[in-house]
């Protein structure tokens, strides 16, 4: 089971706009400094009716880089 804690999780609530995956960016920059050397997982939660394609494919493209980055998908279109 997952237990998902402020300090294993991103949550992306509602639209996706570039500051909605702008304010996640920085949530995933900051919980990846704070695991340092660690490798236990980030996860990324997704409840969202969708948006900007472009917004979404930017984000995409920076998530990536985060290493053991894991999608929770409640609701995304």
């Amino acid at each position: 089971s997952i237990e998902l804690t402020p300090q294993n999780m991103v949550l992306i609530r509602g639209e996706i706009d570039y500051g909605s995956v702008g304010e996640a960016s920085r949530k995933l920059v900051d919980l990846h400094i704070q695991r340092g050397d660690k490798d236990y997982p980030i996860y990324l939660v997704l409840d969202s009716p969708g948006g900007s394609i472009m917004a979404g494919e930017d984000f995409i493209s920076f998530a990536s880089a985060i290493p053991n980055l894991h999608t929770v998908t409640i609701f995304a279109a």
